[in-house]
């Protein structure tokens, strides 16, 4: 079973399954370019329109709005290549880090 998703939720197979081809895509584009900085950012739950109504009022408040996402998109934007390139990153542990 993936270790994206080890309990899928109903109804996303669709965005789950695309959410693995894009990690497979950046992958392979970070190994053919030197041109362009390829990375991964794995959100936490985003509270957006298309993930809330699947799921119960008791999980929707721990779902994080879209602008959380901004401080790891920003560090991510200006982090030397080196650093990020070819890598993913989970949105809670790099905001753990940059706040250590």
């Amino acid at each position: 079973m993936s270790q994206i998703h080890a309990t899928p939720a109903i109804r996303v197979s669709s965005y789950s399954i695309s959410k693995i081809a894009l990690e497979g895509l950046s992958e392979y584009l970070a190994a053919e370019t030197r041109d362009v900085t390829v990375v991964t950012l794995r959100p936490a739950t985003i509270a957006t329109d298309r993930v809330v109504p699947p799921f119960s009022p008791e999980h929707r408040w721990r779902m994080l709005s879209p602008e959380s996402m901004v401080p790891a998109v920003m560090h991510l934007l200006c982090a030397p290549r080196e650093q990020v390139h070819g890598k993913a990153f989970e949105q809670f542990a790099l905001i753990h880090a940059l706040a250590s």
